[in-house]
């Protein structure tokens, strides 16, 4: 099957903030990235890999002004167990790309989008035992070759496991952690 790639005359017009989303996508799309997710995350991913030539596609289930592409994801699509796609709900279309990234929690994105009959063993473990942190307000899922590098004073901020950005000091953290108990 032969793979198409959307490009867009769309021009922004600010007394129409929704008209880019009403525009008619072919039913096969093919892109450099889809995100699953167009809360900050997703739109920041986004923003930086257009920002470095990449054609990204946003999937946003919400019908309002964050949502790139409004429309809700009902599958990752895979083949010989790689993610190359996106299967979007009621409409019938595919969105083809060399990667797929999801900002949702690990159960939407491992267990209802890919498949449990997909994952081995010990990841589908490992996403049954996950629970959301009480301080966890979003959070972005990558699978990548090497770890992210940040330009900090800190030297050891690159071998941090998890990272907190907004939170300047310990005392901060723990106002923070009081506050949404």
């Amino acid at each position: 099957m032969a793979h198409f790639k959307y490009t867009s005359d769309f021009h922004y017009d600010p007394t129409n903030i929704f008209g880019h989303m009403q525009e008619e996508f072919p039913k096969q799309s093919e892109f450099n990235v889809v995100i699953i997710g167009a809360g900050p995350n997703g739109l920041i991913a986004g923003a930086y890999l257009s920002q470095a030539g990449l054609s990204v596609a946003i999937c946003e289930r919400r019908f309002e002004a964050g949502g790139g592409l409004a429309a809700e994801v009902d599958q990752i699509l895979l083949e010989q167990g790689r993610a190359v796609g996106v299967h979007i709900t009621h409409e019938g279309r595919v969105l083809r790309a060399k990667a797929v990234m999801s900002t949702l929690d690990p159960h939407t994105t491992f267990l209802d989008l890919v498949g449990e009959a997909h994952l081995p063993p010990s990841l589908r473990d490992a996403v049954e035992g996950w629970a959301w942190e009480k301080w966890s307000f979003n959070t972005l899922h990558i699978a990548a070759d090497d770890p992210p590098r940040y330009g900090s004073d800190d030297p050891w901020i690159d071998d941090a496991f998890t990272t907190v950005i907004g939170i300047e000091s310990v005392d901060q953290l723990l106002v923070h952690w009081d506050n949404v108990s």
